[in-house]
């Protein structure tokens, strides 16, 4: 679900390559995927033969609720026992990962 989130249009290939699966087992998770209702098919616009595929909003949900950090939990655990100087240290690394990420992705 997350490359369906994160590419632009991706299809069952992409999934399969992305994953290192063979493009059957790619198709059967989707299949699974597509049964639950969190993606949906549709045809690409610069290639009508291209079937995309998509996260619904119960997808995208989902998503969210199973891969988003709880951040509650986050700043009760780790950040109230670190020294201020601690926060700002892992703040800019994530700064740089982020923005090395988006070097890589073009986002």
């Amino acid at each position: 679900m997350q490359i369906i989130e994160k590419e632009i249009e991706a299809g069952i290939k992409d999934i399969a390559e992305k994953m290192e699966l063979s493009h059957n087992t790619a198709s059967e998770h989707v299949k699974r995927l597509l049964e639950k209702e969190y993606v949906f098919k549709t045809r690409s616009k610069e290639d009508e033969r291209k079937v995309i595929l998509k996260l619904t909003d119960r997808g995208a949900e989902v998503l969210h609720r199973h891969s988003s950090l709880d951040e509650e939990k986050l700043e009760q655990l780790l950040f109230e026992k670190m020294t201020e100087a601690e926060r700002q240290s892992i703040l800019a690394a994530f700064a740089l990962l982020k923005e090395r990420a988006q070097d890589v992705y073009g986002h």
